[in-house]
């Protein structure tokens, strides 16, 4: 009878999360929506379930990690260039590796079974900007949102409801304790401030934490980590910087960890046999196949192996010569397909960085030398909490054998 009692428990649990989620990825879905976003992709089966209804508005659900947002891209800016003699001895602001927690806001959101929009929405665990900080993380994704008179935060449509000040507190706190030496350095990037007179109070904001902020591109040009860092000197003796826009980002959407053709391309788009990955998953949906980046798929090569051309591309391009930072988004995107196939793998965001041990990945390929961050600047991963502080000791020790070999 207890069995009987636990099994119908256990039932009416997962009938009360599938129903949370229908609820939940139909409510965002609408949002998209109206944000001329449409659902269109066909949607995958779950074995013995037909979740259509669950899953229905899935694929409108992020269009990706928010592409650019008024960013600069490569083309836009002038060629890039590296220092030489004394230039290269004194390091250039944007060639200095810090790791950039992406959308670092949403450490703040909550997670879980009860919260199934939050779950593809919170790149960061739970800990905030200090706990991040602690983490290994210098530089952060930092999107505010001004509603019905509180500053907070957001990402894309879904609003961080945690004051921007109390953020603040925390990275001031942390950094008058630890970031005395200009590599500890905290920068703050902002950018996509939302509603009507946001950017007015974001500067209000670090105006009255005494927080140095630069919105004026041209200030970045010839700026030296040194001089970065007496400029975001703060009464207590920490440092920390804002710098609004001035990024080149280097966004690519399709380096996601799991999607269905074969070859990566996207529904209804030719095929590339060529690229087509050794092995796919089974099953997906209706006469597709899926891949996946998690360390137990035989897909997993496919996705992997294009993150690592893409950070070597990057790498390979290079600093801008104008000063602007620039990022290796080092962090699966966010795709209409990637979300609809991890939501039929009980996955999330996080759990897509901890199934595929990325983070663990990036520093095995820093420490060999195979991935080359000697002039790096915005590393940006999701998850920072896992594996954080290692990749920073490795950038640092990486860029540190660099500059030796330059001298």
């Amino acid at each position: 009878r207890t069995k009987r009692r636990m099994m119908a428990l256990v039932g009416c649990v997962l009938l009360s999360v599938v129903s949370l989620t229908h609820a939940a990825v139909g409510s965002y879905a609408w949002a998209k929506a109206h944000e001329g976003r449409e659902a269109t992709l066909p949607l995958p089966r779950l074995k013995g379930a037909d979740p259509t209804g669950l899953l229905t508005g899935i694929a409108g659900f992020f269009r990706a990690s928010e592409p650019n947002l008024g960013l600069l891209t490569p083309d836009a800016v002038e060629a890039r260039a590296t220092p030489s003699g004394a230039e290269a001895r004194a390091t250039p602001f944007n060639q200095h590796a810090m790791i950039m927690a992406h959308d670092a806001a949403t450490t703040y959101l909550d997670g879980g079974l009860l919260h199934p929009i939050n779950n593809w929405a919170k790149t960061q665990q739970d800990g905030g900007f200090k706990g991040m900080l602690e983490c290994g993380a210098r530089a952060f994704d930092f999107r505010s949102e001004l509603k019905e008179g509180k500053l907070i935060f957001h990402h894309g449509s879904v609003s961080v409801d945690h004051p921007v000040d109390d953020a603040l507190g925390e990275v001031i706190t942390w950094a008058n304790a630890n970031a005395a030496a200009a590599e500890d350095i905290v920068l703050l990037h902002a950018f996509a401030c939302s509603g009507s007179g946001c950017d007015a109070a974001v500067s209000a904001a670090f105006a009255a934490r005494n927080i140095s902020y630069i919105t004026n591109c041209a200030e970045l040009s010839g700026l030296t980590l040194e001089a970065a860092a007496a400029r975001a000197k703060l009464p207590g003796g920490g440092l920390v910087l804002a710098v609004k826009g001035c990024l080149v980002d280097h966004y690519q959407e399709e380096v996601a960890c799991s999607g269905y053709n074969v070859d990566g391309t996207k529904v209804g788009e030719p095929a590339r046999p060529a690229a087509a990955p050794a092995a796919v998953e089974e099953g997906a949906a209706e006469g597709l196949s899926f891949y996946t980046c998690y360390a137990d798929s035989s897909s997993k090569n496919f996705p992997l192996d294009r993150m690592w051309s893409y950070l070597a591309n990057v790498s390979k391009g290079g600093p801008p010569s104008n000063g602007y930072l620039y990022s290796h988004q080092a962090l699966w995107q966010e795709s209409e397909e990637s979300v609809a196939i991890g939501v039929t793998q009980a996955s999330t965001l996080l759990k897509d960085e901890e199934s595929s041990t990325l983070n663990a990945l990036l520093i095995e390929r820093v420490t060999s030398g195979v991935w080359n961050v000697a002039a790096a600047n915005l590393v940006e991963v999701n998850n920072v909490c896992d594996g954080g502080p290692a990749l920073l000791a490795a950038l640092r020790k990486a860029q540190a054998e660099g500059q030796k070999a330059q001298a």
